[in-house]
Order: C-alpha cells, then structure tokens, then sequence
C-alpha cells in the first residue's frame, strides 16, 4: 500500500526538478523553518523527508512487501473437450470396433491442442453419415450437401471440430445450443444468442442435428439436470442436504458369529419362559466385553448334550476328567462369537475346523471359517454330542433356495428371483 502512495510523490519531485533553473545552481534555503513539517522515518518499509522548501522527496530502502504472484501451474494432459459435448461419444471412433483403437482414438482427439483440432474432420465426416441415415432419409442431416459426394458431411464436420462455443450477444433471450450455426448458415433462422447455458439439453440437440437436421425431434429421455444448476458463476447446483452421518444403533437382537449357540445353550432348559427370553435377550445384546459372562451358562448346559449319545466326555474339548470344570475349555470357546479363518486353507468345507484342528481332536487343513453353504446346525450339534463335526443332523441338508446362495460373490446371496410377467 505504501509503494502505491510513494508514485505521485515521485512524479511531484519529477516535475519539479526542470523549474530549478541552472541545473548546476544549487539553491539553500535558510531563513525559513515550517515547524508544522516533520522528518517521518520508517526503517521497515520506506524513509521520507519533507525539508519544509524543496519539494517532497521519498526513498524505497527495498525492505516492503516484495510479494510476487507464482508462476502458472504446469498444465497436465488433457483429458477432456470441454467445449461441445457428445462428440467424442458420438462421432470419435465409435463404430470402430477394436476397443483399443477406439479408446486411443477418443484420448487423442481430448488430449489435442487447437492447432490440431481439424485432424479429427475427417473423422467426424465419416461418422456422420451414418447419422444421418438414422431416420431412413439421407441427406437431411444440418449442413449436408444435398450432392452425394465425398464432401457431403465436410461443413458440418468443420463446425463440429472447432470445440468453441459462439455466443451472438446482441440477442436478449438464450434458450437454444447450436443456434448461431444454425442462424448463420441460414438453415434455422433464429434470434437466439446461442451459445451453451446449463439448462440446454445440449445432447438431445446434437441427435437431433446429426439425424434430423434439427434442432429438437430426438431426446435420450432424459429432460433436465435434476441438480437445478445455478444462473450466476460459477453456475453450480445448490449444495444438497448434509450428508446425515452414521446411524444411530439400536439394541443388538442376535449375534452374527456362532449360529444356535443361543437356541442350543443359553437358558434352552430353563422351565420359566420370561426368564428364558430374558437371558437369551441379555445374550444377544451383550458387547465383546461382556461375553465372558455367558460362559457359566453355556458350561452347565453343555453337559446335557455330552450325555446325549449315551457316552459322557466324548464332547468336543471335553476334559476326560470329571470336574466342574469339565466344559469350561469348550464353554470359552463357544462364548467366543468371532469366527476364524486359516488362510493357507486351500479348501473351504466345513464350520470350527479351525478350531477343530487347533485343538489335535480333528486335525484337517481346511480354511473353516463360516461360508453359506456349511451346514452349521448340523456340526454344531455333532461337535455337542459325539465330539465330531459330523454324524448328527437336523434334516434340513441345504438351503432351499433355488440356486442356491453365492459361495464365491460377495454379500453372497441368493440371486434375485426371476419378475413373473
């Protein structure tokens, strides 16, 4: 700001300097001191002495804002036109068939300066006709020849290729893309300023032009920008609703880990239904760190199920030894809803054969885990009574879903039912 200040004051010395007569006169002023002109000294930023006579003098010492502006970024490779869209789409190698070529053609038509913008008429040329067979009548497309020649499609292909956007400013309403080419060239004659507003819907437009010979006649159905762009720069939509964040979570209902652990183990021989309910309830919604408190219940049931084959102890991880704490080993585990996964598992088959192995009882290689398709009731209820993973079942071999869920997609669902007609 002080540099901006110190400019007329240069100029005032300046202008000054040829009215001093000789220039190899010097003049002093003694007998008169202005004591209402003082020395102001600033060592930051600039000194500047007022001698009271001769004129105002001023002095940068260089030590102000000496702040200049960066120097442009380095542009990147340009990937896209931003001038008339669809064309690329449109008009840029999209019959051609190889994928590759195509998306080398594309690139390279986005990625060309100005200079090289009429490389690509011969391309667009080609392209149009086609378009303009699209309705059955050849020769309707804007700016075609009515001759069959070679350069039928050239003056619509040079206008297509130059990527600027003409604007007639004298117009007072805006409503219509392509419509100073089209005024210009006399073929639609209009009053619109033309140009590209964000209301226009500019690809219905191109359709139409490339097959019609229109302005309008051809739509891809879809009407409008459903974001309400604005009308003042930068011409963007109104930001949308905040985004409202994570969820509030409600109670947990059930455990996503071990399935019939609560239906086999927790409160199943309890005779008070509330109670019942109550303690599979506290189950279900029990955090990590509270699962430890359900290994008491688990143990004392877990001893009904050893027993049910007839032969005690022949459990999974049951201790030979009878003890209160005969279970416990088994108990803690089950308590544990997290599944494990051996990753150097080439196979995947069957449910706690992690576990199984870990422990030498049934030593496999399988990965374990818990997929769809395992039959988990049925190891489960193996695993509680014969100390195996097979040998007891619930009748219900597989999931009755026809076919059957994804073993190898993920959320690894059931497909989608066919829609009845």
């Amino acid at each position: 700001m002080k540099r901006l200040l110190l400019i007329p004051l240069l100029g005032a010395a300046l202008a000054l300097a040829p009215g001093c007569g000789d220039d190899d006169k010097v003049e002093t002023d003694t007998s008169t001191t202005d004591t209402a002109d003082t020395t102001v000294a600033d060592t930051a930023d600039a000194t500047t002495t007022d001698t009271g006579g001769g004129g105002d003098t001023a002095t940068d010492t260089g030590g102000g804002d000496t702040t200049e502006n960066p120097a442009p970024p380095a542009l990147g490779t340009l990937v896209d036109r931003l001038g008339r869209p669809g064309v690329s789409t449109a008009l840029i190698g999209t019959f051609e068939s190889d994928a590759t070529t195509k998306g080398a053609l594309k690139d390279s038509y986005n990625q060309a300066e100005m200079a090289d913008w009429g490389d690509f008429s011969a391309e667009i040329a080609k392209n149009l006709g086609i378009y303009d067979g699209a309705d059955a009548t050849c020769g309707n497309q804007l700016l075609a020849a009515e001759a069959l020649s070679a350069s039928r499609y050239a003056a619509l292909a040079g206008a297509l290729t130059d990527d600027r956007i003409y604007v007639d400013t004298s117009r007072a309403t805006c409503t219509t893309y392509l419509a100073v080419e089209a005024n210009a060239t006399g073929l639609i004659p209009n009053t619109d300023c033309g140009g590209r507003g964000l209301g226009y819907d500019v690809i219905d437009i191109t359709y139409s032009a490339l097959t019609v010979g229109a302005l309008s006649g051809v739509t891809d159905g879809v009407n409008a920008d459903d974001g309400h762009p604005s009308a003042e720069f930068p011409y963007l939509a109104a930001p949308g609703p905040a985004w409202p964040g994570a969820p509030l979570l409600g109670s947990l209902v059930d455990r996503l880990g071990r399935p019939g652990v609560s239906t086999a183990l927790i409160g199943t021989f309890n005779s008070d239904a509330t109670a019942k309910g109550a303690l599979k309830d506290a189950y279900n919604e029990a955090e990590m760190d509270d699962w430890g408190d359900f290994t008491a219940e688990i143990q004392a049931n877990l001893g009904i199920y050893d027993g049910a084959d007839a032969t005690c102890g022949n459990q999974l991880l049951a201790n030979e030894t009878l003890s209160a704490s005969r279970y416990a080993l088994l108990a803690g585990a089950l308590t544990d809803d997290r599944i494990y996964v051996n990753t150097g598992g080439a196979t995947c088959t069957t449910y706690l054969a992690v576990e199984a192995n870990a422990t030498g009882l049934v030593p496999n290689s399988d990965c374990g885990g818990r997929a769809p398709a395992y039959d988990v009731i049925d190891v489960t209820y193996s695993a509680l009574t014969t100390g195996a993973l097979t040998g007891v079942g619930d009748n219900v071999p597989a999931d009755d879903a026809s076919p059957p869920p994804s073993t190898t997609t993920f959320p690894y669902l059931v497909a989608a039912p066919v829609a009845q007609q």
